[in-house]
């Protein structure tokens, strides 16, 4: 049985959108591609991702509209939701196991790991995923970050053979204004090609679709969710399916 990829959307700073990103890219696979796969949360204390599915099941139970759409969505697809784990970051790679062992075996298990490098067991972490996705924005601070981490990973560890598992690290942009693409963004582009980091073409816009959850309303349009795929109206505009296009050609799905 061939084992599933490991795949992060990583930085080491809140605010690049790294478990929006996870969450919008699994749903997205899974319900609209029929890809089987798997997430482990490991972004200890806050398990963001873990408590968005609470709160989508959750709304779910409370809400007749959701729970048809949900039902709907499950239906069509002959699916169940995937399975989110709750991990620490040193028992993370325990879990992703296991559930590699599991029927049908996913082919990619995502990683939501802690914004920070400071921590054997996430830098352990990072050296078995076989691609990571570093999200940044044109806020000079988290630019900087992403960066930093992102040259890190590319010097201190796949540089000098610690992260052998690591097939390809990529750079993306999210929150981007039309604005900001057409003058920092170059500007910013020329500093990452000199530290040899590939960025992805597909930049994601700064749009408040990307934090629309369920709602008990009469549209139910919903756009990050773990139970549900983002509205295919809600879809024009964003870069998602640009994005899901080009990372699939990258890894191979």
């Amino acid at each position: 049985m061939a084992k599933p990829l490991y795949v992060a959307v990583s930085t080491q700073k809140g605010g690049a959108g790294k478990t929006t990103l996870t969450a919008i890219l699994a749903s997205y696979l899974y319900y609209v591609r029929n890809i089987d796969l798997a997430v482990v949360d490991c972004d200890y204390p806050q398990w963001s991702l873990f408590r968005l599915r609470e709160r989508d099941l959750a709304l779910s139970e409370k809400s007749e509209r959701m729970r048809k759409a949900v039902h709907d969505t499950w239906k069509a697809r002959g699916l169940s939701p995937y399975i989110i784990e709750q991990s620490t970051p040193e028992d993370a790679l325990e879990y992703a196991t296991m559930l590699g062992d599991t029927a049908p075996a996913p082919q990619i298990i995502f990683f939501d790991l802690p914004g920070t490098i400071n921590n054997k067991h996430v830098i352990n972490l990072i050296t078995r995923m076989d691609y990571i996705f570093c999200p940044m924005t044109t806020d000079p601070l988290v630019f900087e970050t992403s960066v930093t981490f992102a040259n890190n990973v590319q010097n201190q560890l796949i540089g000098t053979g610690k992260a052998g598992s690591i097939k390809g690290l990529y750079m993306l942009w999210n929150r981007v204004t039309s604005r900001e693409r057409s003058k920092l963004q170059t500007l910013m582009e020329g500093f990452i090609g000199k530290l040899g980091i590939p960025v992805l073409e597909t930049a994601l816009p700064d749009s408040s679709k990307f934090r629309k959850e369920g709602q008990a309303d009469k549209r139910m349009s919903v756009f990050r969710s773990t139970i549900m795929p983002p509205d295919r109206p809600l879809l024009k505009g964003s870069g998602i399916d640009e994005l899901v296009s080009e990372i699939s050609g990258i890894i191979g799905i």
